[in-house]
């Protein structure tokens, strides 16, 4: 296997990088599954081995933007954040052809290219989709399984992480984080429970005051229109108290509609 591209740029991302482990949680990885190399948009991209192209795909503004994937019976890899095929689907590469120029597409922050690398069998579920570490195949020969180079673990080399915890380890670490993040977002949502169910039995209250308001003034409206044949109360003053009664029930509506 080689590097591919016609010389070396600088790695602005390794494998599991320490610098960023935490960005990739929302992805369900441990790390940074692959190396992203800093090389000029435009740059010609190398097949790093022989194998079919399984997948061209272009994801616009999204995850890898234009990739390819090349694979053979012992090996896979993904070259991301291209410009433009020059391959396609069920094509058979060999190692060092021309396959794409690199660029800026996908979720990037700027040109480079995304390599990621992975033994067969594949085991998706090591921390990093089945991807690993390409440093120990690069420029040697294509054999079987190494005891040096492991694909399907859930232990990955100290050497290999370059740090001082394992996988398990990381994957704890990862399931704390998600753990935390969960729990903030349920606590909020109670919160929003709660506010609401506040400003409901406020409403509830308001509805029933109004509601008792209303029939305190008809009852007393009912007195106004049976004393309507009493010589105390004259005809206009019925009129009047009738025209202050609906003027304030109107008055009532609208504060209602305001409290809604």
């Amino acid at each position: 296997m080689k590097y591919p591209l016609n010389k070396e740029y600088p790695r602005t991302q390794g494998f599991n990088d320490s610098c960023c482990r935490g960005a990739y949680l929302k992805f369900g990885l441990m790390g940074h599954n692959g190396w992203d190399i800093g090389c000029p948009s435009g740059t010609a991209v190398l097949t790093p081995h022989n194998g079919i192209v399984k997948e061209v795909v272009d994801e616009g503004t999204q995850g890898y933007g234009k990739y390819i994937k090349i694979e053979n019976d012992k090996e896979g890899s993904v070259l991301a954040h291209l410009k433009e095929f020059k391959v396609s689907v069920g094509q058979e590469v060999k190692e060092g052809e021309t396959i794409a120029y690199s660029d800026n597409t996908g979720n990037s922050t700027g040109p480079h290219l995304h390599w990621g690398y992975y033994r067969k069998p594949r085991n998706r579920d090591n921390g990093f989709l089945g991807y690993i570490d390409q440093t120990d195949w690069l420029n040697s020969e294509i054999t079987e399984q190494s005891t040096t180079q492991f694909t399907d673990q859930t232990k990955i080399p100290k050497e290999l992480l370059g740090i001082d915890e394992d996988a398990e380890i990381q994957q704890i670490r990862g399931w704390l984080a998600d753990g935390k993040r969960d729990n903030i977002d349920l606590i909020s949502t109670r919160k929003e429970n709660e506010d609401l169910k506040s400003a409901n039995s406020n409403l509830t209250a308001a509805n029933n005051q109004q509601a008792n308001m209303i029939a305190d003034l008809e009852k007393q409206l009912k007195v106004c229109q049976n004393a309507s044949t009493s010589p105390i109360l004259t005809k206009p003053y019925q009129s009047l108290i009738i025209a202050l009664y609906e003027a304030f029930t109107a008055q009532l509506s609208k504060l209602f509609k305001r409290i809604k």
